[in-house]
């Protein structure tokens, strides 16, 4: 009878029937209290059912009754690894494994414990031994590679991934993970190889397709990423991280609305997922929607405080809010700094020739070496250095290089494309190229590199130009600015020694192919138009209500606002927020305009007068508004991000347009958009003047730069003769590509 029920119960089991198989072994039991097997298949049943502490008692009692039996070794072993007693499970696989040396599952489930337990060493001695009598067990190889990845042996766990497909070609775990160590390295090519070999052994294995969307978005092969996320989807709908690969998708072809849509139900399936938040943050910022944007880049931190790339967007954004004053805004950068950056004491020790007069060599890094504004900034600054003074190397973080990329690399002395490459690889090679001064173009911007800066690879680094604030970083020395955008005598809200460049802080390449509406749309329409082509983000709550104000002193004017975010519910919100403050929609203009093309330029044939964004101002939108021969009302702020359209106008000799307080921007707005002589002037001049102002000489300006490097260069060589002792040890600057995630 007990046989019977014996028999019934596993059939229970193995199929799956939980509940009645603990029904038959427990009847098994009340007639055989004493019963190894039942007992031992009453806590297989048990541990199948989630309640391995119950299970662990049948299972001692089944091995004081028969110590030798394997079956019961194995449970339990498996029961106390469940309960996070790795220690008691060991101690039972090594004896299983004595009573029965040739089961080959017992190595590689001996070697797995030890290796969580984080005994190494003695868990490779178990995979070894496993191989010298199995030589093509490829989980012991699996087992062996996961040991050397710990040990950051990457081309030894390599290897044993290798050895591993080659045991087992349909290994889609050891193919995957493979596929996980060459990203990790920043070899796109290979990981993608390995992850379609994994898809191929298992075509619904939703990490894997999640794992080639990814890759072939930063391929930017879109329908590629699209399709793979997708599948991903259809075989696991509840996938967190395909979500949001295509949320991201959505982002780059610029569906604004599907992109959120995606993010949001990235959030809701993860609540402790940060990286969604913090893009779902980027792409209601992106929208305008300035509150919920915060909360979430927020929730991001908080989820995850030790990611810099969310605490980075965080302080980006709250440059745009007028709420935050200017020492939160310093402290919230210096605790990025004391978050995510290494102390001084384990900075390098610097052996450049301190010769005062020598070449320099000064490196550029930015992601933005190709069709953005800081391409446009920095063209006259690689275009003319002399080089006799100075050698110009450029680190190009450029994913999607395009004609800008291939023009500046003709224009600079040296270029290293390191996109993709680990902080670890690009500090090396920064090394290796003895890199005097080193200026940094991104800031607190997207795809920044201020962990690489905070390593201190060079005597001297700089921030300049692409981010309108204190970077946090003590390893960042200077910061270039100039008289109007930092006055001298001012409080210091930042943690680098500012240098003050004559007469303004940037230099301007305008596309000179882009023809000149010389007459201002004022006379072709009968009433004025206001217009902004700002990041909507700018556009906060006391923004709007100033521009809506200038509407209602000149009730016949429009107002036409162009970015390529403008579409669907985007554009919603945006009406709302003029009709809320009183303005009528049929006022508004609303335009997508795709700034790589350059038509968001030709938008400026409709616009009379440019309204500027506080207190983040519109730096570049200015430049290229008055290119197009159209003026700009700015509002002088109170720190460098809301003076940067002052500093250019003022260069121009046109301080007329900087308003000191709300009330005067308001009224040199209405002043300017009624005075038609006015405006047709500037119209047909605003070019030629830029031409023939310091802000558009390139060859004067970079010679100002290279005097202001010689400046900060001759002090470090001052320095250095008389060198104070450091704890630091020297420090040997290694291959380009040398790093521990680059296995040869």
């Amino acid at each position: 009878m007990a046989t019977d029920l014996l028999s019934l119960g596993r059939e229970h089991l193995q199929s799956g029937r939980l509940e009645q198989a603990e029904q038959v072994f427990r009847q098994v039991l009340k007639g055989e209290p004493n019963d190894p097997t039942a007992l031992t298949q009453l806590a297989q049943t048990l541990v199948a059912m989630g309640n391995a502490s119950d299970a662990i008692s049948y299972l001692e009692k089944a091995r004081q009754i028969n110590d030798s039996d394997l079956e019961t070794l194995i449970h339990l072993a498996a029961a106390l690894k469940i309960l996070n007693r790795p220690d008691e499970s060991i101690t039972c696989y090594q004896q299983a494994l004595r009573l029965q040396p040739d089961f080959a599952q017992l190595y590689l489930n001996l070697g797995d414990t030890l290796r969580a337990r984080g005994k190494l060493d003695e868990a490779l001695a178990i995979y070894q031994a496993a191989l010298r009598r199995w030589p093509f067990l490829a989980w012991a190889h699996y087992g062996m590679a996961k040991v050397y990845e710990s040990q950051r042996k990457l081309t030894d766990t390599l290897s044993c991934y290798q050895r591993a497909v080659q045991a087992w070609p349909l290994f889609a775990e050891a193919h995957r993970e493979a596929g996980h160590l060459f990203r990790s390295c920043g070899q796109l090519q290979p990981a993608l190889l390995a992850y379609r070999q994994a898809a191929q052994c298992k075509p619904d294995d939703a990490d894997t397709l999640t794992q080639l969307g990814s890759i072939a978005l930063h391929l930017s092969q879109l329908n590629d990423a699209l399709a793979n996320f997708q599948a991903a989807l259809k075989a696991r709908p509840d996938h967190a991280e395909a979500y949001h690969g295509l949320g991201m998708t959505y982002t780059v072809q610029g569906k604004v609305d599907e992109a959120e849509e995606c993010f949001r139900k990235a959030c809701e399936l993860a609540p402790d997922f940060a990286v969604p938040r913090y893009n779902l943050g980027l792409a209601l910022q992106s929208q305008g929607n300035l509150a919920e944007a915060r909360d979430y880049l927020q929730q991001a931190v908080r989820l995850q405080p030790d990611d810099p790339v969310a605490h980075s967007s965080l302080i980006s954004s709250m440059n745009c809010d007028p709420e935050v004053d200017n020492a939160r805004l310093l402290n919230e950068h210096r605790r990025w700094a004391e978050r995510h950056s290494p102390p001084a004491s384990v900075w390098p020790v610097h052996e450049n020739p301190p010769d005062p007069n020598r070449v320099l060599r000064v490196g550029y890094l930015s992601p933005d070496f190709r069709l953005h504004a800081v391409a446009y900034f920095m063209e006259p600054v690689l275009a003319n250095h002399n080089r006799s003074r100075v050698e110009s190397y450029c680190y190009a973080d450029v994913a999607v290089p395009d004609t800008m990329t291939q023009h500046l690399q003709s224009r600079a002395h040296q270029w290293r494309q390191t996109v993709h490459m680990p902080h670890e690889a690009l500090f090396n090679g920064i090394r290796q190229d003895r890199i005097d001064i080193f200026v940094d173009l991104c800031g607190h911007m997207g795809n920044n590199r201020l962990q690489v800066f905070a390593r201190k690879p060079a005597p001297i680094q700089v921030s300049y130009l692409g981010y309108p604030a204190t970077t946090g970083l003590p390893a960042i020395d200077y910061r270039l600015v100039d008289a109007v955008t930092d006055p001298p005598g001012e409080p210091a809200f930042h943690t680098e020694e500012l240098v003050r460049l004559p007469d303004v802080f940037c230099c301007y390449l305008g596309p000179p192919h882009l023809p000149l509406e010389t007459s201002p749309p004022l006379q072709r329409t009968g009433s004025v138009t206001f217009g902004s082509l700002h990041k909507l983000e700018k556009l906060n709550d006391r923004v709007m209500d100033l521009w809506c104000a200038v509407l209602k002193d000149e009730p016949s004017a429009r107002f036409l606002v162009g970015r390529d975010t403008l579409q669907g519910k985007t554009n919603q919100r945006l009406l709302a927020r003029f009709t809320e403050r009183g303005i009528d929609a049929s006022r508004i203009i609303l335009r997508q305009a795709n700034s790589f093309s350059f038509q968001h330029m030709q938008l400026y044939d409709e616009i009379d007068v440019s309204l500027d964004t506080f207190p983040w101002s519109g730096h570049t939108t200015a430049c290229e508004s008055l290119w197009m021969g159209v003026p700009v009302v700015t509002l002088l702020g109170q720190r460098c991000a809301g003076r940067m359209v002052a500093s250019v106008l003022t260069c121009l000799g046109l301080r007329e347009l900087i308003a000191e307080t709300p009330e005067e921007y308001r009224r040199l707005a209405v002043k300017l958009a009624r005075d038609l002589p006015r405006l047709a002037n500037l119209r047909g001049r605003l070019r030629s003047m830029m031409v023939q102002s310091p802000l558009c000489d390139g060859p004067s300006f970079a010679k100002k730069i290279e005097d202001a490097y010689r400046w900060m260069w001759r002090r470090w060589c001052e320095q250095k003769s008389q060198p104070v002792p450091r704890a630091a040890p020297p420090s040997r600057p290694g291959g380009f590509w040398e790093t521990w995630s680059s296995p040869e």
